[in-house]
């Protein structure tokens, strides 16, 4: 199984909208996805895959549209032979669109429809039945620019974003300060749009900025990961120790992947 990328190259489609991503397994396989500061949404066109409940040990089936919140957790994934997906990973700026409402709950398995309307599913099956090589990003781009169209390009969550992709603004004070706001006031605001503490997406962002820095710059070393705000080697081992569950080593050695967010756990070769 290897993944089929694509970037999107139209710039107002690239502000939300990180990459596109096809999956075709034609064996069973385990995966586990890598904390990584965006909104996976997925659209099975067949077969299907499970994900790991952690409350009760055991794979519950996926809904065929779903989504994965933008968490500092990771997840579990049961992938069936023969399953087809696509997955479209969304920066979190697009919580600006007045459709994209999350679920009240952050658990898995709950159908998320948008973007995949029954029209878009329709279209994209139409359109890969007829494909001759790939996805092409000009098509996907077009497609995606209609239906992110009404997202603003300002507003208060795409400048508290801002302030917490700047690596230079380490102090979660400061960031409060720039977005004159107090800190519990942007606690109460960045745990409502998403799920998370301040300090955790600060963190996630941060990790998954190194991880893709070093994962396209493989003949670089830990030291890298200083630029990026970490104090010295041992506090990113830390870090990805946390996120990850792995050092940094044996994390980037079980990717084998072009992204930097998905390991492959085990795949059956019978």
């Amino acid at each position: 199984m290897i993944p089929i990328e694509k970037i999107p190259q139209d710039h107002s489609v690239a502000l939300h909208i990180d990459r596109y991503q096809f999956y075709d397994f034609s064996k069973p396989a385990y995966l586990k996805t890598v904390p990584n500061g965006k909104f996976d949404v997925y659209f099975i066109l067949e077969g299907s895959f499970s994900v790991l409940d952690q409350c009760d040990g055991t794979f519950k089936k996926a809904p065929n549209t779903g989504l994965f919140f933008a968490s500092n957790d990771s997840s579990l994934l049961r992938i069936d032979a023969g399953m087809k997906c696509i997955n479209i990973k969304m920066k979190i700026s697009v919580l600006g669109h007045p459709e994209f409402k999350l679920p009240k709950t952050n658990k898995l398995l709950i159908p998320f429809s948008f973007p995949f309307s029954p029209e878009v599913q329709d279209e994209i099956r139409k359109h890969l039945a007829n494909r001759q090589e790939g996805f092409e990003t000009e098509w996907l781009d077009a497609l995606f620019k209609r239906i992110l169209s009404p997202i603003p390009k300002e507003g208060k969550i795409l400048k508290v974003l801002e302030e917490f992709t700047d690596l230079n603004n380490e102090d979660i004070g400061s960031i409060s300060q720039s977005l004159f706001m107090t800190t519990k006031s942007l606690y109460r605001f960045v745990k409502k749009h998403f799920s998370l503490s301040p300090k955790q997406l600060k963190d996630v962002i941060r990790f998954d900025l190194t991880t893709s820095h070093l994962k396209k710059n493989p003949s670089t070393n830990l030291v890298e990961a200083l630029s990026f705000g970490y104090y010295d080697q041992s506090h990113f081992v830390k870090e990805c120790r946390k996120i990850t569950g792995m050092p940094p080593k044996e994390f980037f050695s079980d990717m084998p992947f072009t992204t930097n967010d998905l390991i492959l756990e085990h795949i059956n070769k019978g």
